[in-house]
């Protein structure tokens, strides 16, 4: 996904890894049933054998109609690689003071 949307939700599916997909399923299930706002970090999909794949952040909110159901689901996909690494350094770092 690159650019201003709109995207398709298959669009988006496409890009999330398999470990990340069913949690992101369970999300749209929840959105469906009367979530409102939601966010979820995933992933992406496609990442060469060995190496750390990028992830992404997803934030948005379902508009509904008077029914209830869903009429729209509007939000923003960012690159957070960086604050995923930097996290999981840290995490290292917290590790091995711990074990010192």
């Amino acid at each position: 996904l690159t650019g201003p949307g709109p995207f398709a939700l298959g669009d988006v599916l496409a890009t999330i890894d398999a470990q990340d997909r069913p949690g992101f399923e369970a999300l749209l299930a929840d959105v469906r049933a009367g979530g409102g706002d939601f966010s979820f970090q995933y992933r992406v999909a496609g990442a060469g054998a060995g190496s750390s794949p990028p992830w992404r952040g997803v934030r948005g909110q379902a508009e509904r109609w008077p029914d209830g159901g869903v009429q729209l689901v509007s939000g923003v996909v960012l690159d957070i690689t960086e604050g995923r690494r930097a996290e999981c350094e840290r995490e290292e770092l917290r590790e091995e003071l711990v074990h010192a």
